[in-house]
């Protein structure tokens, strides 16, 4: 089979054995008081958790009215669900169904970092319970239970736990290796994430992460083939994730036959095939002297050569100029290539450049501001612009007071509103990451309680930034105990 010696090397890579251990799947007749008490309670509580389910149902309750109401109907049948699962988990399924919904309930309403950090251990000890007692189980298409749950395990971890990296890559490798060839296609996007992000720390190596792209796409591209819907999405994902670092993790065949279908669609694209053709081709470990490269610096110098240079784009001048450290002639080009494209993400995508070379290159804050608020309304849930913008408000401590005190500390109010407002409009994992980050390193550099006392200002009142950023926002206080 085509994919038989990649799902070995899954297999390979981490045991995926269910076991049980001693008195973690008994049954009703393991309750202290006896069997007949312990089904009475299921029934109780099981009432309860039936109740909570109709309520979520009720569209005639406000959002609030529903949490009120799960709130009760959860505390009360935890009160007989504890004590029944402590002794008899594996009785039924519903013993570790119910206590994933309770604590996951509880987990999402609960304030306090460390609770809420032990109530998302507690569901994920309660899926292993539930794979231990019940993985073992065949579906009718006749996949074992413990498939599914090691999905929606590792689901949990990453989107909701956010638990550590490696155990949630650890969790996804147990539920491909399981899977076979019938992952789920909405795997795909959060498993080369996390796996991307482990090379990046270099906890995972250039040949584990070849295994995974031959692995994912291998599948991908089969189930495209068979007409499965949302493979051909997945495959897309796959290749976005590999893009940043296929020179670290390719060898200059890898980008050969990535490449040369391209070549020949692309003959006579003179952009194309000097600046991002034969860019990539040396980027990604080929040399001047490897055939394929020889080939295509033949057809641009032939290229060259003719009259079709005059067709040249300006965002590829742009290209050019940024080559030549021409940043003026760069960001001048970009400005132009907004009117060139047709698609308004493309436009967004020019207008930021333009902004972000002003910022880094010109140091003209307010103009590559302006530059960036096009791009947002070119492309409104793009994240990208907004970190910008706040990137430049957090460095303007020195543009709109003396670098320290508290006319320095007022421009990481507005600088946190933009990475809150990128997170807010854009799920890419990756701008939420990079949001976070920001807001978790300036967070710190707030005023304190004492100096907003200080000058008269109240946590939660309106504020307007002056200097050049010219904006209201929100007074908060650095709080180190947060």
């Amino acid at each position: 089979m085509k994919n038989g010696k990649i799902i070995v090397v899954l297999i390979a890579l981490i045991s995926i054995g269910i076991t049980k251990s001693y008195g973690q799947c008994d049954g009703f007749s393991n309750y202290p008081a006896g069997a007949d008490e312990a089904k009475k309670d299921h029934v109780l509580y099981r009432d309860y958790m039936k109740r909570a389910k109709e309520l979520k149902k009720d569209k005639t309750k406000s959002k609030e009215e529903i949490t009120a109401g799960l709130t009760e109907y959860y505390g009360k049948a935890f009160e007989k669900w504890e004590g029944l699962y402590a002794s008899s988990a594996g009785a039924t399924e519903w013993h570790p169904l119910d206590g994933i919904e309770m604590y996951s309930f509880f987990a999402k309403h609960e304030e306090d970092a460390d609770k809420k950090a032990a109530h998302h251990a507690k569901v994920l000890s309660i899926y292993d319970d539930y794979i231990a007692c019940f993985g073992n189980k065949k579906l009718r298409s006749g996949q074992l239970k413990s498939v599914d749950l090691y999905r929606r395990k590792a689901t949990y971890m990453m989107y909701y736990a956010k638990a550590d990296d490696m155990d949630t890559y650890n969790t996804y490798l147990k539920y491909l290796a399981a899977a076979g060839d019938d992952v789920k296609p909405s795997v795909y996007k959060p498993f080369m994430y996390v796996a991307v992000k482990l090379f990046k720390q270099d906890s995972l190596d250039q040949a584990t992460m070849r295994e995974h792209y031959e692995t994912m796409t291998s599948i991908a591209e089969a189930k495209v083939e068979e007409g499965v819907k949302g493979f051909d999405k997945a495959l897309e994902d796959v290749k976005k994730a590999f893009l940043p670092i296929e020179p670290e993790v390719f060898d200059c065949a890898f980008f050969v036959e990535k490449y040369a279908p391209v070549f020949s669609d692309k003959y006579n694209d003179i952009d194309f095939l000097k600046d991002e053709l034969l860019y990539n081709l040396k980027k990604g470990n080929c040399t001047e002297t490897d055939e394929f490269v020889l080939k295509v610096a033949d057809r641009v110098n032939h290229l060259m050569d003719s009259t079709m240079l005059a067709n040249r784009s300006q965002e590829n001048w742009a290209r050019i100029a940024l080559q030549e450290k021409r940043y003026d002639d760069a960001i001048d080009h970009y400005l132009k290539a907004i009117d060139e494209k047709t698609d308004n993400a493309e436009k967004a995508e020019m207008a930021y450049k333009a902004a972000y070379y002003t910022y880094i290159k010109k140091k003209d804050f307010s103009t590559a501001r302006d530059h960036a608020r096009t791009a947002i309304n070119y492309n409104p849930n793009w994240g990208q612009p907004y970190l910008l913008i706040g990137d430049m408000y957090a460095s303007s401590g020195s543009k709109c007071g003396s670098g320290t005190g508290f006319n320095s500390q007022r421009v990481t109010w507005v600088a946190i509103d933009k990475w809150n407002k990128a997170k807010a409009v854009d799920s890419d994992p990756e701008i939420q990451e990079r949001a976070n980050t920001q807001i978790a390193k300036y967070t710190k550099f707030m005023p304190d309680k004492e100096t907003l006392h200080t000058i008269g200002l109240t946590e939660g009142s309106s504020y307007f930034v002056p200097c050049w950023i010219q904006e209201s926002t929100t007074v908060r206080a650095y709080n180190p105990y947060r």
